[in-house]
C-alpha cells in the first residue's frame, strides 16, 4: 500500500510535490518515527493528573 504513494509521490513533478510528498520519497523503504515527543509529555502529564 505504501508503494502506491509512494509512486504517487513520484510521478508529481518536483514543483508540484508537496512537504509530505517529498518527506515520502525521502524516507521510503527506510525505518522512520515521526513521533513528535512534546506531544508525548502533554498527554503523560494529563494522564498523570
Amino acid at each position: 500500500m505504501m508503494y502506491i504513494v509512494y509512486a504517487c509521490a513520484q510521478k508529481k513533478q518536483k514543483i508540484e510535490r508537496s512537504i509530505e510528498d517529498q518527506a515520502i520519497i525521502n524516507t521510503y523503504g527506510k525505518k522512520i518515527d515521526f513521533i513528535n515527543l512534546k506531544t508525548l509529555e502533554i498527554i503523560i502529564e494529563r494522564l498523570s493528573n
